[in-house]
């Protein structure tokens, strides 16, 4: 396939796999709570309030009623914490962090339990790993070439276990993306906008140890 840009043509197009990941976000609590209750603000919205002892089922329920969340998984409970997931619709976009409203939690010595809530972008846990969430795979059309020895050698700490790429398409690439081709996965890197198509290096991901 061949995509023209004015008189600049993208040639030797193939289909590649696009690979998004969910926006998760994390709720903990200081010390575990036997009264109380607790709210959370979404994008303005206030939910309804929330029992010390709320399942993750429950709060699901609470959450998916707000008219600004479409759908969400929840797991965890009120000892380890909760984990929220936005999916589908909401998933493969980054969020507003979720926010208290307001918190009565107490412990059964009546001292107060604190909340905490981590936001993370698509694809990334809080310290800024790797999460293997739920992928969101799409096909797209993309130009990919080998960086010849020059841009090879001006890139910054260039690793030379990890096949690099240069990758064209019209679809939007971000960071926090991968594409899978052929049987290999790579990371999506500096991206950038380029004659109206986005052009990005794609590094070959290493396998977790």
């Amino acid at each position: 396939m061949t995509v023209s840009i004015g008189d600049l043509e993208l040639f030797n197009q193939e289909q590649v796999t696009l690979r998004m990941f969910n926006c998760k976000q994390f709720i903990e609590f200081v010390g575990i709570a036997a009264s109380g209750s607790w709210k959370l603000i979404f994008k303005g919205e206030t939910s309804a309030s929330l029992a010390f002892n709320i399942t993750a089922a429950q709060l699901r329920t609470a959450l998916i009623d707000m008219t600004v969340i479409t759908d969400i998984t929840v797991a965890g409970n009120m000892t380890a914490g909760f984990t929220i997931e936005f999916v589908n619709e909401d998933g493969n976009q980054d969020q507003t962090p979720f926010s208290v409203s307001s918190n009565t939690l107490k412990t059964v010595g009546n001292i107060a339990v604190d909340i905490e809530i981590y936001y993370t972008a698509r694809g990334f846990d809080r310290q800024g790993q790797y999460l293997s969430g739920v992928a969101v795979d799409s096909t797209i059309w993309a130009n990919v070439q080998p960086l010849n020895g020059k841009e090879l050698q001006q890139l910054p700490n260039y690793d030379a276990d990890r096949e690099t790429l240069k990758i064209f398409t019209k679809t939007e690439l971000r960071t926090d993306y991968e594409i899978v081709r052929n049987t290999k996965t790579y990371e999506v890197n500096n991206v950038e906008s380029w004659y109206g198509f986005y052009r990005a290096l794609i590094l070959e991901k290493k396998p977790s140890v």
